[in-house]
């Protein structure tokens, strides 16, 4: 299934680079846009009463995560690279992390809603809050 992406990524290596492997994979690349172009789309977006989610931090770090907090975005997916600044500014904000590889989340764990998961989760875990602690 193709989908058309708005990459955000200000490295113009990593924009061509994420460019080429998400056409190859069948997507539908409109461009890269660095972080000022795509705040103002998604700005844009908010006015129209869109609510955004954001494709970010997948390949390597960048300002998709802290642009997504700062717009108030719904969801931000992949967060693959997360620096500490962004899981701060994740667990001061609305937007949800969606969970993607890269985390391996045990069997039967529990996550409570809105929770900033950055490790891997043993089975039987239950973690709550931002950045996400056990809790029992």
């Amino acid at each position: 299934m193709s989908s058309t992406i708005l990459v955000v990524e200000d490295e113009p290596a990593i924009q061509e680079l994420i460019a080429v492997n998400l056409s190859f994979a069948g997507h539908k690349v409109l461009r890269a846009f660095d972080a000022d172009q795509a705040r103002a789309i998604l700005t844009a977006g908010a006015a129209a009463v869109l609510k955004g989610r954001l494709h970010a931090n997948q390949l390597t770090y960048g300002p998709g995560v802290q642009l997504a907090c700062e717009l108030g975005l719904v969801a931000v997916d992949h967060c693959t690279y997360l620096t500490d600044a962004d899981v701060d500014a994740l667990a001061q904000s609305g937007t949800i992390a969606t969970i993607l590889p890269g985390v391996v989340i045990g069997e039967k764990a529990m996550i409570g809603a809105g929770a900033v998961v950055i490790r891997d989760l043993p089975d039987f875990a239950k973690l709550a809050g931002n950045p996400a602690k056990v809790i029992f």
